[in-house]
């Protein structure tokens, strides 16, 4: 009888438990960004026809219901705790390093998936075959500094992976690999990637954009002429707030200075105006790196002009559109040397037609710029076509 009854408690308090949970989802409110984790979170699910045929739906309802979760910040730390008391040296899919990096692997990308990526920019240029455009793929830290990496690590080939995506790439679109842009700096100094974020330094991506520069025909301008500052001491990233090990050694956040033109940017998702390209408020906060351009944002245009009307030196390209991920934030400030204008636009938030926008604005350049672990994954490409 005792163990009937035992039983029964079992259940009712487990289905209690899940009905408390459930009651909770469903009245808690529905965040958009996690400053914990320092990333958008998926915050409604759409269906359709299509999207339930590519399987895309539930890959959006096991998202969302992973990011919406009760107490979400709350289980990965005690997560973590109990990680790190059996000595892992993995949480939440971060490896903790050598040298103070923490790393997350790439896994192999569905190369169908990725074909229609591809396919979709290939389209998009066809569509405006007058206009010169550019991808620029960069590799995250565990493709440049395996040396720190475990040995029991494994990350699939972002050089195999950039290759491949090449092969697929209209001949007409200028491809650049991050990867030999930053090869020959690995060693140098000054680090290319933070040691516990995504993102790459104001040094990786200055080399990204020498190489770019240099694809075009034009002159990069000359790294200590870029007068860098730093401006943080304390950055503690994307990486070391999923893994949430203990130590981390904090990074620093570098500005360039531009030597020939002051800048203009108007933010159209909130029509707010700025002169600079830095927010010195973000220093004070978690999410350090949107110092750089103040963050996320759909659709910003940046317009440059002489500094105290000096004439010397002109941009070489009057409209570029940069259409990118967050790894374009500390790499677009290096462009305003170059363009009278530029546009930036963000696929996964721009809810226009790219198409419609490129025959309003008439560009002369167009950049694509994502890291490759998120271009794989990337299914706001798709925009381009329409």
């Amino acid at each position: 009888m005792t163990n009937k009854w035992n039983a029964k408690m079992y259940i009712i308090g487990f289905t209690a438990m899940l009905g408390g949970l459930l009651i909770l989802f469903i009245v808690s409110p529905k965040g958009t960004f996690s400053q914990f984790e320092n990333r958008t979170l998926q915050n409604k699910v759409t269906f359709s026809l299509e999207a339930l045929v590519d399987k895309s739906f539930a890959e959006d309802t096991e998202e969302y219901l992973s990011d919406q979760f009760p107490f979400r910040q709350q289980w990965f730390m005690v997560k973590s705790i109990a990680e790190q008391a059996r000595l892992m040296t993995v949480n939440n899919g971060i490896i903790h390093g050598d040298n103070g990096y923490l790393f997350e692997p790439m896994e192999e990308p569905i190369w169908g998936d990725v074909e229609k990526y591809v396919d979709s920019i290939n389209k998009f240029q066809s569509n405006f075959a007058n206009t010169h455009m550019s991808l620029l793929l960069a590799p995250t830290s565990v493709e440049m500094y395996p040396q720190y990496l475990p040995k029991w690590s494994t990350s699939f080939s972002q050089k195999l992976t950039n290759e491949t995506i090449q092969s697929y790439l209209s001949t007409d679109i200028n491809f650049i690999d991050g990867i030999g842009a930053l090869q020959p700096h690995v060693a140098d100094e000054n680090n290319l990637y933070f040691r516990n974020d995504h993102h790459w330094t104001s040094y990786g991506a200055y080399y990204a954009y020498a190489q770019y520069m240099t694809s075009l025909g034009i002159e990069p301008i000359a790294l200590d002429e870029l007068q860098p500052t730093t401006v943080s001491n304390n950055f503690l990233g994307s990486y070391d707030t999923k893994g949430q090990f203990w130590g981390a050694q904090a990074d620093q956040i570098v500005a360039f200075a531009n030597p020939w033109f002051s800048s203009h940017m108007f933010i159209a998702d909130d029509e707010s105006t700025t002169d600079s390209l830095y927010y010195d408020s973000f220093l004070d906060v978690k999410d350090q790196y949107s110092y750089y351009l103040g963050g996320v944002h759909a659709l910003m245009t940046i317009t440059n002009e002489p500094i105290n009307g000096q004439t010397e030196k002109q941009p070489e390209i009057d409209k570029l559109l940069v259409i990118k991920d967050s790894y374009a934030h500390n790499f677009i400030p290096l462009l305003v040397n170059h363009a009278r204008e530029i546009h930036v636009v963000d696929p996964r938030y721009y809810n226009g037609s790219m198409k419609a926008y490129m025959e309003q604005e008439q560009f002369d350049e167009v950049l694509l710029l994502y890291n490759t672990p998120t271009f794989i994954t990337e299914r706001s490409l798709l925009n381009l076509k329409k």
